[in-house]
């Protein structure tokens, strides 16, 4: 392929770099691409994110030198997806991913990653067991949050956070086999499997009685089940053990639900 100067080749070949990790070759033709035709909408998309490579790119040349010396390095190759993810590098960050989940397919942090992403490229195969999340709108806690639980050997703990970010299938999956888990009954709540749901969430309330929790989510079974009069003993019992939007306004509607105030 002959590159005339036109922006767009440019641009194009920076796409080819960046996937063969030839960074400051992308950077030089992102450099390139902007002198040709800084009004080319492919480059007004990627100059910018090339403008700020002083705060990235030393971090992601570093993590590769890693990689290079251990490609099954699946702990340094989901570091660089979710700094390249952060820095809008969606398909070198999607790279990476693959690379981990070959590694080690069980990985629990790839496994969420890579739903994450697939969902951003609108790919609904590829995303799999992962609902949509927005990679733009993730909070910044985001990253952390999935470093904590990927290293929790407690799948209540995984699957609490993929409650957390409204992933209750994947959540049921993690603790499916738990008895007494309040993530499951919680996940099968979040999945409308009320006939399922009900035996795990009154299981996890005798399983753990003073965990706030497993009364709230008892509160919400009741009140789909009708029971209003449940659901709002349940609430209420919820609240003394830790004060809940949730809990509160489970019983809220069970009370309006009986004409009370």
């Amino acid at each position: 392929m002959k590159y005339s100067g036109d922006a767009g080749d440019y641009v194009t070949r920076a796409h080819y770099r960046m996937r063969l990790r030839d960074w400051q070759g992308a950077a030089a033709d992102v450099d390139e691409a902007n002198k040709a035709d800084a009004t080319n909408e492919s480059v007004k998309a990627i100059y910018p994110l090339f403008e700020r490579k002083e705060l990235w790119l030393p971090a992601v040349e570093k993590l590769e030198a890693s990689i290079a010396k251990d490609p099954k390095n699946t702990g340094a190759l989901l570091d660089e997806a979710e700094l390249l993810s952060n820095e809008g590098f969606f398909d070198p960050a999607r790279d990476d991913i693959a690379a981990a989940l070959k590694a080690d397919p069980k990985s629990f942090r790839a496994r969420v990653w890579g739903g994450v992403l697939a969902w951003q490229k609108h790919d609904e195969k590829r995303a799999g067991e992962v609902m949509e999340l927005n990679v733009d709108e993730l909070p910044k806690s985001f990253g952390k949050d999935l470093k904590a639980a990927d290293a929790s050997p407690d799948p209540e703990v995984r699957a609490e956070f993929l409650l957390k970010y409204k992933q209750p299938w994947m959540a049921f999956q993690e603790v499916k086999g738990v008895d007494g888990s309040v993530a499951k009954g919680r996940a099968l709540l979040a999945l409308d499997d009320i006939a399922e749901a009900g035996p795990a969430v009154r299981r996890a309330v005798e399983a753990h009685p003073q965990d706030a929790a497993a009364w709230e989510a008892l509160a919400q079974l009741e009140l789909e089940s009708g029971n209003n009069n449940e659901a709002i003993a349940a609430a209420e019992r919820s609240l003394k053990l830790k004060p809940s939007d949730t809990a509160e306004e489970t019983r809220r509607d069970a009370q309006t639900r009986l004409g009370k105030k």
